[in-house]
């Protein structure tokens, strides 16, 4: 097993950084605010985790899913992502 090193940006300027709307059901994650990480056979989100206070969910991805999650999960005091890109490492919004 090999500990991962976190990388985080702006989600405005790095399409690899998850960026988290809330809504009615839950949590909307995308994967880049403002341009939409590719999704190709060779370089592709392969998931997406979204941590509320100290629930984890996740959702697998493939290439040519869209690179965002739904999850319809309780709301809470403390929530964040992440999502690892086969060819960029694990990403973390903060």
């Amino acid at each position: 097993m090999t500990l991962l090193e976190e990388k985080t940006a702006d989600t405005s300027e790095e399409k690899h950084v998850p960026f988290i709307q809330e809504i009615d059901e839950g949590y909307h994650v995308k994967i880049g605010e403002n341009a939409l990480h590719p999704m190709e056979e060779n370089h592709y989100i392969e998931w997406i985790e979204l941590i509320v206070d100290e629930m984890v969910y996740k959702k697998y991805l493939n290439p040519g899913d869209k690179p965002e999650a739904l999850f319809k999960v309780p709301r809470g005091e403390k929530v964040s992502a992440r999502e690892y890109c086969n060819v960029h490492g694990l990403w973390v919004n903060k």
